[in-house]
Parts: C-alpha cells; structure tokens; sequence
C-alpha cells in the first residue's frame, strides 16, 4: 500500500448476528458495555471489518496487532492508521500509513428524526452552512458527516462539531448499497474505489 494512500472499505452488518470474542480484551468489553442489542452488534461488525481491512491492506493478522484506547476514545495501532464508523446496518473502515478519519451515515433515517426546523437550529448550533434551499436535510447531513470525519483525524478532546474545521483534506461522497443511501466522508485525503463486502465479507 502507498504512503499517502487511503484503503476504504464499506461493510453490510448481517442480520441475526452471533458477537463473540476478538484478541483484544478491551473492545470486548466495550461492546459488551453498549447499551443496546443493536449498537453491540455495530461495535462487533465495526471491528470484524477492520481486522479484514487490516489483513487485506497491510497483510496483518489479528494476533499480530496490538491496539489502543485514548481517554478520548480513539482507537490506535502501532502498525498503521485507521478509523471506524457504524450506520444503521452498514459499517465504514479506513486503513492508511497516515492519520485518517472517516464518518458514515443513513440518509433515510437520518432525515426520518430531524424536521427542518430542527436542522436550522443544529446548523447554526454547529455552524454547518445549508445552502440548499431544496434538500436542506442532506445539505446538513454532507456537512455533518464531513465535520466527523475530521474530527476522528485527530480524536482529541470531545465532538464539538462548532469547533471542527472543514479543509481541503476532507472528501465526500452518496452511495447507495445494501438497498440504502448512505452519506460518506473520510478526512486525510481523498475517496478513491470503496471495497464493497456483504454479510460474509465477500467482496460484492
């Protein structure tokens, strides 16, 4: 894999899941410590596929691989740089020999819980421009999930959405998969092919 390069990979979270137990203790216990079925079951795919990321962009091996967790909640690798992000069945990994975030989001579900008098008070509250008279939900939600990514780059401190800045390495894009349209964004550098996986890990 090239120095500058991004491997991103997009994984559907298959129905029915079994979680068990990964190497590293301290992700078990915090998918364990998930408040909901269906938000243990995102940590575990998350996690699934970054170990496939991982193997497939580096030639790593789980027992290889020792992680860490910052007080702020980003997860780091001595080996390479990476960042997860889960949505409502489907999951997000980004692999790079340099700092990288990335952020992923439903679009469906996302408009189905915010009114659009609820999107302007966000948007000034975030300081996320809407210039889209027409779809200012998905205006929101491009700038929502560009100021995430950005801040998993770096991870210090708390998500404060009003402090994270949008530069030229942040990079956006709308796939429609797994019969959804999802929002992406990765901050680093920029989206080039997504390897797409089902709920095998097979690539589609």
């Amino acid at each position: 894999m090239k120095k500058n390069s991004i491997a991103l990979y997009v994984g559907q979270i298959p129905e029915n899941l079994i979680i068990t137990d990964f190497k590293c203790q301290l992700r078990n216990e915090q998918i364990k410590s998930a408040k909901s079925q269906k938000i243990k079951e995102q940590k575990f795919w998350a996690w699934k596929l970054l170990l496939y990321a991982l193997k497939d962009a580096f030639s790593l091996e789980e027992n290889e691989i020792e992680f860490s967790l910052s007080k702020s909640g980003k997860w780091t690798c001595k080996d390479c740089c990476f960042s997860i992000s889960h949505s409502h069945g489907a999951v997000a990994v980004a692999v790079s020999k340099k700092d990288v975030g990335v952020d992923i989001e439903d679009q469906i579900a996302f408009n189905g819980s915010h009114d659009l008098a609820m999107i302007e008070k966000l948007a000034k509250r975030t300081k996320i421009l809407i210039n889209d008279d027409i779809y200012p939900l998905n205006c929101f939600l491009k700038g929502w999930v560009l100021k995430e990514s950005a801040y998993k780059l770096n991870g210090n401190g708390a998500f404060i959405p009003s402090n994270v800045e949008i530069d030229g390495q942040n990079d956006f894009k709308v796939i429609e998969k797994f019969g959804k349209t999802y929002y992406l964004a990765i901050s680093g550098g920029k989206i080039g092919d997504v390897c797409f996986l089902d709920e095998n890990l097979e690539k589609i």
